[in-house]
C-alpha cells in the first residue's frame, strides 16, 4: 500500500496473488492512455477492462496509473496508483 507498505515481492507472489484471477476472467484488457518515459521509468495512465461471464461485454471497467522501472530490458519493480 504505497507508500508505506510492499505488497508483493518477486514474480512467484505476483502470480500467487493475480494468477487465479485472470484464470477466472474471460477477457482483461489494459490500454494506455497518456504515457510517459524517463529514463529507465515508464509511467502509463491506464484503461483497465475485464469480462466476468461473457468476453464480449466488458463488466468492470477503471483507470489505474501504473510506474515501471526498466533495468537491462526488463521491469524490475511496479507501482500501482489507484483513485478512491
Amino acid at each position: 500500500m504505497f507508500p508505506d507498505k510492499l505488497m508483493f515481492s518477486g514474480k512467484e507472489q505476483l502470480i500467487a496473488r493475480y494468477g487465479a484471477m485472470f484464470k477466472n476472467l474471460q477477457c482483461v484488457k489494459s490500454t494506455p492512455i497518456k504515457r510517459i518515459v524517463h529514463g529507465k521509468y515508464v509511467i502509463d495512465q491506464e484503461l483497465s477492462e475485464s469480462c466476468s461471464q461473457d468476453p464480449e461485454v466488458v463488466d468492470k471497467r477503471g483507470e489505474v496509473v501504473a510506474s515501471y522501472e526498466i533495468n537491462n530490458a526488463k521491469v524490475t519493480k511496479v507501482l500501482f496508483f489507484r483513485g478512491k
